[in-house]
């Protein structure tokens, strides 16, 4: 697409979102060539990603592909971190069958089920509330 500049854009969508990434040339040969560069590393981009999120992931998959992201993440801070390791733990040491259930067949229903996995409030200064 041009831009009323002169320039050349490609308009690229990526989790529902539109994605405007400059092809950096005012040539329209130029910008042709590197648009389809820019769409084959786009299409690499969500084949990656739709294959890390399959539809029959179980909860542990989830939780496990969950808590990768979050060590990760640099912006959250180690507490936060030591939550979710915490909280994952407790679910599945309260409900061991989770682990293998498909994310898409747990229910609202389902909750009852497993123990209470938080009996007490969760404080986030890291201690439990009497």
């Amino acid at each position: 697409m041009r831009h009323k500049s002169g320039g050349y854009y490609a308009r690229l969508y990526l989790k529902n979102r539109e994605i405007w990434k400059s092809l950096k040339t005012k040539t329209f040969s130029v910008a042709e060539a590197r648009l389809t560069e820019l769409l084959k590393e786009h299409r690499q981009r969500r084949s990656r990603e739709a294959s890390s999120t399959s539809v029959k992931m179980s909860f542990g998959q989830a939780a496990e592909s969950h808590l990768q992201r979050v060590e990760a993440n640099v912006n959250l801070k180690s507490r936060t971190k030591v939550f979710w390791k915490d909280l994952l733990a407790s679910v599945l040491r309260s409900w061991p069958e989770v682990s293998e259930m498909e994310i898409r067949k747990i229910t609202p229903g389902h909750a009852g089920t497993g123990r209470r996995v938080m009996p007490k409030p969760w404080d986030p200064n890291g201690s439990t509330m009497l």
